[in-house]
């Protein structure tokens, strides 16, 4: 199958990380081009190495129409899109702009939010409603996004698909520690995260607050 993945590529950036690995797993069966951000706008992270076709052709903060255009020359048999808000929703003119340009693929196009707002707001809800008539998947990383997704935002022809990273050999907390330079005896927490870990992932407060 032939394979576009709209995304951030090779930048200092979570999903980017998270196409990496998605697309070194497609590439074994399948043909595979991401659709970028200029690395301009991402940035670069000379670490990941996964070798795929790519071209840069989008940036969050002006527009998205030269990802239809690059889709009738590749002429996949299936569009996915790495959502982010910040990314292809960074206000509501952009996120306008982006559904717009999804409406002119006229192939099938699959999504997947790596974040849902979880306070409820109108923009979000209108932008989610909107993009069910775009988008004939929708995959939400864990069962609680989804449901919020679905009861706050009413989305339509979701499903749950665990985030997938790869597997990582894990030191016990004494070896961390020590690795920091902060002792067993120490008040410090240590947490180990995969990509942002912050306010906007709904962690702060959650977390920090209680302890």
């Amino acid at each position: 199958m032939r394979i576009a993945l709209a995304s951030t590529w090779k930048a200092k950036c979570g999903i980017s990380t998270y196409t990496s690995y998605l697309a070194e797993e497609l590439t074994k069966n399948n043909q595979v081009t991401i659709l970028s951000e200029y690395p301009e706008i991402s940035g670069v992270d000379e670490t990941q190495k996964v070798e795929v076709p790519n071209i840069p052709c989008w940036n969050r903060y002006e527009d998205f129409s030269k990802i239809p255009e690059e889709i009738k020359k590749l002429k996949p048999e299936i569009l996915h899109v790495q959502h982010e808000f910040g990314l292809f929703g960074i206000n509501p003119v952009m996120s306008n702009n982006f559904l717009e340009a999804m409406a002119k693929i006229n192939i099938p196009k699959v999504i997947t939010y790596h974040s849902v707002p979880l306070v409820p707001h109108p923009f979000f809800k209108d932008y989610f409603l909107k993009s069910d008539k775009e988008f004939c998947g929708k995959i939400f990383h864990n069962q609680v996004a989804l449901s919020h997704a679905v009861n706050t935002y009413g989305v339509k022809k979701a499903t749950h698909i665990n985030h997938g990273v790869k597997l990582c050999d894990l030191s016990d907390k004494e070896v961390c520690r020590n690795e920091l330079n902060i002792g067993c005896d120490s008040s410090y927490i240590v947490l180990m995260s995969m990509g942002y870990f912050g306010g906007l992932k709904g962690v702060m407060d959650n977390f920090f607050n209680k302890n």
